[in-house]
């Protein structure tokens, strides 16, 4: 993902230019191979994801024994102590540590109020320069959670990326905790399977609230991702497959959700005073966008005002989601924007992660479903900007005339 004057400058031009579409029909026709969009029963297509809470009782590795770890001693102790499958239970109190996890089957679990807050000189790990600040200092993580020889990338921009992972740490959940202020990511998990991330509040990482990487099935749920200073990312989801992301209170970043994984589904959360509440990057496949309340930017964003933001990719499915209170400075903020991504370097910024890997060439955004929105109070409701083929944009409830005569929106 990438910020520049340029991204700027397209929103603007779009605002003043005559509103142009490039949708066609066949949008849905790959998942159903039944809806005509020009028809207008297609609004009605069913709801697949309608939320159910989920149970969190499965244990991966049957039952072990439990753990209690008492305010003013170590939690890392326990971690070490603990065999695969136990449960460890931490009570009320602050614990300035960092912490590795990288045993199957534990729980970790906070009893009453747990603060895990930096210590007073951080220890090197798995997780140690996943991220790197703006003069490539290595920053470092809470929790990490860690499978066996996790094998990465170089640092380039924005975070490492996993190549290998010789075994995958299985079955980790983390409940109830307040992981507070670490250099760069207050939980990190790198080479993980079935991971739990639930009920934590993460609070004032510069980098990333939470980052998922290399992994597969992590679950990020009803948790708190915020700053009192401004960061950068709250929840970012680079893993080789499966994320969910659902009903987390996400604020106060540049971004709210940013979306690296094919398939993704982020559903059911609520991000405000977020310049971008979610980002899909470029070439990322199928990822479902659904549920989500997003609520306005607040003024320090300036230009970068968006709720949700399709950079070049494909096949994402938008839908049901409120979208309100998109203001930016010239009226450029936005609800929905669709673009294809130049993969291009400026003088502000390098190019994005995404497309380094891609090779400095991402796709046409393409086959993307925009349906069932509320938007409101915003500068811009929708703008499609992309050039690719098979974007759907309808059924959507919004008050940009533009997006009305299109057919995009029906009045409130």
């Amino acid at each position: 993902m990438k910020f520049s004057l340029t991204f700027a400058g397209l929103v603007g031009l779009a605002a003043a230019s005559p509103f142009s579409e490039h949708d066609t029909s066949g949008g849905l026709m790959r998942r159903n191979g039944k809806c005509n969009w020009k028809d207008q029963h297609c609004c009605a297509i069913p709801d697949k994801y309608k939320y159910s809470s989920p149970s969190d009782t499965k244990n991966y590795y049957g039952y072990g024994r439990t753990i209690y770890v008492k305010s003013g001693k170590k939690i890392q102790d326990a971690i070490k102590r603990a065999s695969p499958g136990d449960r460890i239970i931490v009570e009320a109190g602050e614990y300035p540590e960092q912490l590795v996890i990288d045993k199957d089957g534990i729980q970790l679990e906070a009893h009453g109020i747990v603060r895990l807050t930096k210590p007073k000189k951080y220890k090197r790990n798995a997780c140690t320069g996943l991220t790197q600040d703006e003069k490539k200092n290595e920053l470092q993580a809470g929790i990490c959670i860690t499978g066996y020889k996790v094998q990465t990338t170089e640092y380039k921009t924005e975070h490492m990326r996993v190549t290998s992972v010789k075994r995958f740490v299985k079955g980790v959940s983390v409940t109830g905790f307040s992981v507070e202020g670490f250099s760069g990511i207050n939980i990190a998990i790198i080479g993980a399977k079935n991971t739990r991330i639930t009920k934590n509040k993460l609070t004032d990482a510069p980098a990333y609230g939470a980052l998922t990487l290399g992994s597969v099935n992590t679950v990020f749920r009803e948790n708190v991702v915020t700053t009192t200073a401004g960061g950068f990312i709250g929840i970012c989801q680079d893993n080789l497959s499966d994320v969910h992301t659902v009903k987390n209170d996400i604020s106060a970043h540049l971004i709210g959700v940013c979306v690296q994984t094919n398939g993704a589904f982020i559903g059911y959360n609520t991000l405000h005073d977020n310049c971008i509440g979610i980002f899909v990057d470029p070439g990322v496949k199928d990822a479902k966008i659904v549920h989500n309340y997003i609520g306005p930017t607040p003024p320090a964003c300036g230009k970068t005002s968006s709720g949700i933001i399709l950079d070049s990719a494909v096949g994402t499915l938008v839908r049901d989601n409120t979208i309100e209170g998109q203001r930016g400075t010239g009226s450029s903020g936005v609800g929905i924007l669709i673009y294809d991504d130049t993969c291009t370097a400026t003088p502000e910024q390098p190019l994005s992660l995404s497309c380094i890997t891609l090779g400095g060439k991402a796709p046409k955004a393409n086959h993307n479903i925009v349906i069932q929105n509320t938007l409101k109070n915003n500068d811009n409701d929708i703008l499609n900007l992309s050039k690719g083929a098979g974007n759907v944009i309808k059924c959507n409830t919004c008050e940009n005339p533009a997006n009305i005569q299109a057919g995009q929106c029906k009045k409130p």
